[in-house]
């Protein structure tokens, strides 16, 4: 049975029930008695919002109502068609669940989906089998990829489903209408209305006219924009969750995409969908796109633009050249502000946009009502009415906002005072302890509210993406309604008592500072349910203390939602510890650690804190700490973690195996697991270590995982008959992962019949074609040609895309299939999109001109690699000079030599395997089959997808040589812990702990000193740490390994640089500039020169006249031209060229958005600006020679 719709209904709510179909059409199909679908939604059920969740609900209802014409039911959007027969109904729930980090499963019931199992627990007996059910990994997908696997299951696997329930599809819309369908004129007029009633209106239009005309991408782009406005102003309605909505909206403007084949319309309108989702990288990649295909595009898609640049009052100013654009740039702008979550930023634009768009004002009306600014929200309310009537009005006819709450001037905002409500100040006599414990609370507060008065504007987007993270709390929408709306809520409060968890009841009473008094009678109820029994009153005294003012209400001011409470009990670390986890800056959470520290220091929590921030002092305590708290996993986990950190291995695997012994924890064991392995240098360390978690209890794909890993480790080490178990077990859960190692294990024990059949699997059940594709292409005959039918249209539809990504994979797979004119095409295409240079692709190119006999664009692709400085590239680099090498002689052949070069610089074994299918396809297009062959031998023995070690099995079947077992490459577990100590240096080197990188760094260069890369990164550490002159060290032994590389040159210039020695460091810039001047490298060397001329306080190397020449030699790509204009300045500036300095300046931190770095050059600005000499300064040196990244690698 169906349940009933909700019973509260407010004015707007009620005529917000969604009817998205024109009454009277037919729904369903005489052939299924089905004529409803009822999808459980757990937005509902867990007050959740899980954007991810939901685009799968919605993909299943999207498919029942344009593939069989079904009403659908969605309670979270309030969306129930009543004229449905509660008897015709089909009920399905869906349960979407992750059991260990990263990994998500989603399965199908009929009726109510049993709840997930905990992670120690398995489902009970009895439990019904889904109807469906799916596996992946999060690590694979991020959101735009979820869009468009979600739309791709509206199509295909959803009408399998629905099907295999009894239900008969109907005549597929998936037809273009004969003609462009059109709604309702005075609709179309509305599309940008930021009004309800107006959006829900245009929904039912189009979807009447999908049904009519058929499937027009034109009228799912403007659904998916539609959807995406009611997203946006659902956020604030009770009853209606936003997250469904914008699910649709992502949904139908993909489908929009996709039936129009990328055309620029709808890229624009889905770019409009991302913005109000919150995705503003793939909304400008989307409009950049675009913008490519169409100078015609509408002005509101500037505004977009703006928007997702986060340029707010450039957004304003844009938006005027027609109503669309003006509608568009005013609500953009508020929502931008609103996600900013700061007071200021907020007034600021609402004044802004009172001065350029004094009509508009239902953004004003938004802002004020959502964040509660004083008494503006009264004024606001009395002006505007209730809901309803606000709703039904058009766009900028609501009533004027009153004299007494318009904004103040700009220049007056900014210093404008927290608003404070008028609470009674109360004395009282409180012990010494008492009231140092309130004065380390207040200074608390003090902290929270310096960081909302002094916060910098950030992008809008930024918050959006926290905001996603958290709960909406159910009792906020009522409060929301009751305080500004004037709606009467009591009746769905008291059934949200009966329900709310106390910990989400007591967060909400932060609400009520949107009504002083109306709050406190609100509190007064929620407190009298707690004195009921209802909830535990103990941990709540916040609550009393709120009604009778006996606390500060700036605490209830702030945006953290955190409440403290002065009372002695132990709750109060786990109180700061929320608040904590809610203040997202490092500064203020280092600072509540050692609040905590203070006010409990004997806590676990306050151990825990400690330790986790690295607060001073700690190291000294963490033999007490390990002492202390030695039956506390939590304690012992950080503290394991931040040995860790130090690359003290003994230390760290003897603190996770006491936590774990204590409380099996997986995350834990996934991070104890391969340091086990890197401290004993062998991987068999880190299999014993996994398989102390197979006696753990499982927990959905947990051990399916386990088992995968340690058929890994046994197949590196060429075990694969020990590893086949392993794998069994592992693809037992029909997991991605265990299917995969499963079918590498039978093909490397040779048995390739078994393999296919697994391969078929993971193509079947994941829908994995290229998987299969690229498994097919070492064999080769029927079954490739078969595998490459089935894919080939993906791969046609990839080629007329205009991303990166699909066109690098169509010309790899057309090179698969040697189709090599294709391949070649799409290969160059490649390299037209910005940022593309890839040296590995280069080599793609020379060896297919190599085949067509095109020597002329081989050997300019092998300089252009040759030309390459990433470090990533110099495997690439090397392939490079060795192709060269063999095309002028192909029989002077040193087989073990080639090797060697290339594994010493292959980051994997993978990429030295991939090496070798390049120098085989050279040696064989020049008749030398035995060299070739042996090469191939190598390339096509390595595990994994590679199509070019795949090709290498389909070269020795032209040539007639029984393929290889496929048993990895010598030194397998070697290049495994290898690649886990750099990954660990890295993942440190990233987020600036250099001195931790350089540990990890000294640990693997004593196991494996000849690893190229890592060697690489600690020279870059070591430029950054007293004594700088240690880096020369380390590039002596990198000359050694790669004689003649004008990198290498370049980094000898900067170590010699930070080391104070200018003259030496010119003369190595120099150097790299004579004899590599056709390198790519050599902007960046012009950029060391001019600064060096310019800001060193080495008058014999200054020279103002070179700095120009140097730095005008200065060219960038669009993402480092910042760094262009920057040296420029100096350079103009250091010459008495003030002018022109300045321009340089100014377009540098026009393109630079880092709030640090504008202030470290606001005092070189004012400098120039009053003709002053430069002071030279060494840090800023450094920061030219090491802080600008001009490679992506580390």
């Amino acid at each position: 049975m169906v349940p009933p719709a909700s019973s509260s209904r407010l004015i707007a709510a009620a005529t917000l029930c969604l009817m998205l179909f024109p009454a009277g059409s037919a729904l369903g199909n005489d052939a299924s008695p089905v004529r409803c679908l009822y999808l459980r939604s757990d937005v509902q059920r867990n007050g959740e919002k899980i954007l991810e969740q939901e685009l799968w609900r919605q993909a299943l209802l999207m498919a029942a109502r344009h593939e069989f014409g079904l009403w659908t039911r969605d309670e979270a959007i309030l969306e129930t068609p009543d004229d449905a027969d509660s008897d015709l109904v089909l009920e399905l729930d869906l349960r979407f669940s992750r059991p260990v980090p990263k990994e998500v499963i989603v399965e199908l019931f009929e009726g109510k989906a049993p709840d997930v199992p905990r992670p120690n627990q398995t489902s009970p007996p009895g439990t019904p089998e889904p109807v469906y059910r799916t596996e992946f990994s999060r690590r694979e997908r991020d959101l735009a990829a979820q869009v468009d696997f979600a739309e791709r299951f509206a199509r295909e696997q959803a009408v399998q489903l629905l099907t295999a329930q009894g239900l008969v599809s109907i005549e597929s819309t998936e037809k273009p209408g004969e003609a462009a369908a059109e709604p309702d004129a005075n609709l179309s007029k509305l599309q940008f209305s930021w009004n309800s009633f107006h959006q829900y209106a245009l929904v039912r239009e189009l979807h009447g006219l999908i049904k009519e005309h058929g499937a027009d991408p034109q009228l799912f782009g403007r659904l998916g924009r539609s959807y995406a406005i009611l997203g946006m102003l659902a956020e604030g309605y009770l009853g209606i969750h936003s997250d469904p909505l914008y699910a649709r909206a992502l949904i139908y403007a993909q489908r929009g995409v996709r039936l129009s084949g990328s055309s620029a319309a709808s890229l624009a309108d889905r770019a409009f969908v991302y913005a109000l989702v919150g995705l503003p990288a793939q909304a400008l990649e989307d409009i950049e796109a675009a913008e490519s295909a169409s100078d015609s595009l509408p002005a509101w898609v500037r505004s977009v633009k703006q928007y997702c640049l986060g340029n707010r009052r450039d957004l304003i100013e844009h938006s005027y050249s027609d109503q669309d654009a003006k509608s568009v740039g005013a609500a953009l702008a508020v929502r931008d502000a609103s996600m900013v979550l700061h007071r200021n930023e907020i007034l600021n634009t609402i004044a802004f946009l009172k001065a350029h768009q004094p009509s508009s004002t239902v953004p004003h009306y938004q802002l004020y009502t959502q964040y509660g600014l004083g008494t503006q929200s009264r004024g606001v309310r009395e002006a505007s009415g209730n809901v309803a009537e606000w709703l039904y009005k058009p766009l900028g006819t609501v009533a004027g906002l009153p004299e007494d709450c318009k904004p103040l001037p700009l220049e007056q905002i900014a210093i404008e005072p927290e608003f404070n409500f008028p609470l009674a100040e109360v004395n009282e006599n409180r012990t010494p302890e008492e009231d140092e414990r309130k004065r380390l609370i207040d200074q608390l507060i003090r902290y929270q509210d310096a960081k909302l008065d002094n916060q910098e504007p950030s992008l809008g987007f930024l918050g959006r993406i926290l905001s996603d993270e958290s709960m909406r709390l159910s009792l906020e929408t009522i409060i929301l309604q009751r305080n500004v709306y004037g709606v009467n809520c009591d009746d769905e409060i008291e059934r949200l008592l009966k329900y709310e968890s106390a910990h989400r009841l007591h967060e909400s009473l932060n609400l009520f500072r949107y009504d002083y008094d109306e709050g406190r009678k609100s509190a007064t109820k929620v407190y009298n349910a707690l004195q009921n029994g209802m909830i535990q009153p103990s941990q709540y005294q916040i609550t009393q203390q709120f009604i009778t003012g006996r606390t500060n209400v700036r605490q209830y001011n702030s945006r953290h939602h955190a409440a403290v409470n002065w009372s002695l009990d132990d709750t109060l670390p786990d109180q700061l510890s929320n608040l904590r986890v809610r203040t997202w800056d490092l500064r203020n959470q280092i600072r509540i650690t050692t609040t905590i520290s203070k006010l409990a220091p004997h806590s676990s929590v306050s151990a825990s804190l400690m330790i986790q921030y690295a607060i001073p002092g700690v190291a000294d305590k963490l033999d007490e700490y390990e002492a202390d708290f030695s039956d506390d996993p939590a304690v012992l986990k950080q503290l394991g973690d931040y040995h860790c950190d130090f690359a003290r291995l003994e230390e760290a695997t003897r603190c996770w195996e006491k936590s774990i012994s204590i409380s099996p924890n997986y995350e834990i064991l996934d991070k104890h697991a391969p340091l086990a392995g890197l401290l004993a240098w062998d991987e068999a360390a880190t299999r014993e270590a996994f398989q102390r978690g197979l006696a753990w209890p499982n927990s959905g794909l947990t051990h399916s995982s386990i088992n995968a890993i340690i058929a890994s480790t046994l197949l590196r080490e060429g075990n694969y008959e020990a590893a086949i178990p392993y794998a069994r077990k592992a693809a037992d859960s029909y997991s991605y992962n265990g299917l995969y190692v499963l079918s590498r294990a039978y093909e490397q024990a040779g048995d390739i019949s078994e393999a296919r059949d697994y391969m078929e699997k993971i193509r079947d059940r994941y829908d994995r074609k290229d998987d299969y594709f690229c498994w097919s292409i070492r064999y080769g005959g029927p079954e490739f040609e078969q595998a490459w039918q089935q894919y080939r249209p993906t791969v046609e539809a990839d080629a007329q895309k205009n991303d990166y990504g699909s066109v690098t994979g169509a010309a790899m797979r057309y090179y698969a299939n040697d189709e090599l004119d294709k391949a070649a095409e799409l290969f160059e295409k490649r390299f037209e999109f910005p940022n593309s240079e890839d040296g590995g692709f280069r080599i793609y190119l020379a060896c297919i001109y190599d085949r067509l006999g095109d020597t002329e664009r081989r050997d300019f692709h092998i300089e252009q690699c040759l030309n390459t400085y990433i470090p990533d590239h110099m495997l690439f680099r090397a392939q490079a000079r060795l192709m060269k090498e063999l095309i002028a002689d192909p029989y002077d052949v040193d087989r073990e030599a080639i090797m060697d070069r290339l594994f010493n610089l292959a980051m994997n074994n993978g990429s030295a395997s991939v090496g070798a299918f390049a120098i085989g396809t050279i040696l064989k297009n020049r008749g030398n089959k035995d060299d070739a062959a042996y090469f191939f031998e190598i390339a096509s023995s390595a595990p994994g997808f590679d199509i070019r070690c795949r090709l290498a099995g389909a070269r020795l079947n032209e040539m007639g040589i029984e393929l290889p077992p496929i048993v990895g490459n010598e030194n397998g577990s070697l290049q495994y812990l290898s690649r886990t100590g750099f990954a660990e240096a890295r993942r440190r080197f990233q987020a600036g702990k250099i001195r931790q990188a350089t540990e990890w760094l000294d640990i693997l260069l004593d196991k494996n000193p000849d690893h190229w890369h890592a060697r690489y990164m600690r020279m870059k550490c070591r430029q950054r740490i007293e004594p700088r002159d240690h880096a020369l060290e380390d590039i002596a032994y990198l000359e050694k390994q790669t004689p003649n590389e004008p990198i290498l040159l370049l980094h000898r210039g900067d170590s010699l640089l930070v080391a104070g020695k200018y003259q030496d460091a010119l003369d190595a810039y120099e150097r790299c500039l004579n004899d590599h001047p056709e390198s790519l490298i050599v902007p960046y060397v012009h950029a060391r020169l001019a600064a060096l001329h310019s800001a060193t306080p080495d008058e014999a190397v200054t020279d103002a006249e070179k700095a120009v020449f140097h730095a005008e030699k200065v060219k960038l790509p669009e993402t480092l031209s910042y760094y262009q204009h920057q040296v420029r300045a100096e350079a103009f500036a250091r010459a008495g060229r003030y002018d022109d300095a300045i321009k340089e300046l100014d377009l540098a931190h026009s393109r630079w958005l880092d709030i640090n770095i504008k202030k470290k050059y606001a005092a070189f600005r004012k400098s120039v600006e009053a003709g002053e000499p430069i002071v030279e300064n060494r840090a800023n040196l450094t920061w030219h020679c090491i802080a600008i990244p001009f490679y992506p690698a580390y």
